[in-house]
């Protein structure tokens, strides 16, 4: 989430707020858990989702909620909001609302304080750091974090993670959650104040409540694009089926292991084909990735290395419910997918692309064995004079 100024009066003013206490003891049809970090710049905007949140919960649709407090960053308070009543749980919740068992506790109160046939988890958090920086921001919650806590046993999984954080659409963090969830709607580039429409999302469901979560998930994204089409700011939303998440980590592994030991040939089809995908980040350091294939697929004559190139592009299409971006990619196209990262130097990214162990280094081994050719094939160039192939 990208930072905005407030004043501590404004979060005040909505935890002070004075709803009349109901606590709800049945099984709803669906139930939002509501993660909300403060610190970071977020406070405006979590202030903005408990008011929305309040206000649209309807009879089938209730709300529990954790909000950090912007007095006292890490510690929090917690709120159960059914119909239009809503009520503060009493005293505060200890411990860094960061960790990954503060979140792990706060998935266990939540389901069992609102049972329901469905749940969806909202996070508004700073994400993972950007490819290159290993030290998290201050508000953040990162991805390995959530996964841990999903994976307790006895919980039931969600149906929905709404990743309401700055460059979640990606890779990386999909395959943190897969498994760990049905269905993933993240941020593919910055996720600017006041957020997701959550007022407009959630009257939807509580009018519906029988929709699926797959049925949610695109609701989301048609209030964003609506709202968020009455801005100039740079936006953009991917829905992930992360049951087909496994696929694609399996294809980029086999694509890894087809390059890296052809790299002298393929470093030149591989700077063009990211040169013809659509890059986004803070330095431009992240391409999506199945576009990146399809391009690999085209540029490369190598025949294994082309089948696998296909076999991504496939699998990313496949785990991609839909997507929607505006003014998001610095060459200008749209952004169709889960993105990961290429950093545009010769240094390899800062963390691990993947989620399972054996599959975690892939991409990662992939990026290292470029940066090493690339940074041969430039000291050649520097001792001989000439422009290096791939740069040609």
């Amino acid at each position: 989430m990208k930072r905005s100024v407030v004043t501590i009066g404004v979060i005040l003013a909505v935890l002070g707020a004075g709803y009349p206490a109901r606590a709800a003891a049945t099984v709803s049809p669906w139930t939002l858990m509501v993660y909300l970090r403060t610190d970071g710049g977020l406070a405006q905007a979590a202030a903005g989702y408990v008011e929305q949140f309040c206000a649209a919960a309807g009879p089938d649709v209730r709300v529990v909620a954790q909000i950090e407090d912007a007095q006292r960053p890490g510690e929090g308070r917690r709120l159960v909001v059914a119909a239009d009543s809503a009520k503060w749980e009493p005293g505060e919740v200890r411990g860094d609302m960061g960790s990954a068992e503060a979140f792990a506790d706060f998935l266990r109160w939540a389901q069992d304080r609102a049972p329901a046939q469905r749940y969806a988890l909202v996070i508004l958090a700073h994400g993972d750091p950007p490819s290159g920086e290993l030290e998290a921001p201050r508000g953040s919650l990162r991805a390995e974090a959530v996964a841990a806590g999903l994976a307790q046993p006895g919980l039931s999984v969600p149906e929905v993670v709404f990743f309401d954080c700055c460059y979640t659409g990606s890779l990386q963090t999909a395959s943190s959650l897969a498994g760990k969830a049905r269905y993933l709607v993240a941020s593919t580039g910055l996720l600017y104040a006041p957020g997701l429409p959550w007022g407009s999302i959630v009257k939807r469901l509580s009018a519906n409540a029988s929709m699926s979560g797959r049925d949610l998930t695109v609701v989301a994204l048609e209030e964003a694009r609506r709202f968020w089409a009455r801005e100039a700011l740079p936006a953009g939303l991917v829905i992930v089926d992360l049951r087909r998440v496994p696929e694609l980590e399996l294809a980029v592994e086999e694509l890894a292991t087809a390059a890296i030991p052809v790299m002298e040939e393929l470093v030149a089809d591989l700077t063009a084909a990211r040169g013809r995908s659509a890059s986004w980040g803070p330095r431009g350091e992240i391409v999506e990735v199945g576009a990146f294939a399809a391009a690999l697929a085209q540029l490369t004559p190598l025949k294994t290395v082309a089948e696998c190139a296909r076999a991504v592009g496939e699998a990313a299409d496949a785990a991609t419910v839909a997507v929607w971006s505006q003014h998001l990619s610095s060459n200008e196209e749209e952004v169709g997918g889960l993105g990961i990262d290429f950093p545009l130097g010769l240094a390899a990214t800062g963390r691990p692309a993947g989620g399972g162990a054996a599959r975690a280094g892939s991409w990662e081994r992939l990026m290292s064995a470029y940066s090493r050719h690339m940074r041969g094939q430039m000291q050649a160039a520097a001792a001989t004079g000439s422009l290096p192939r791939s740069v040609k």
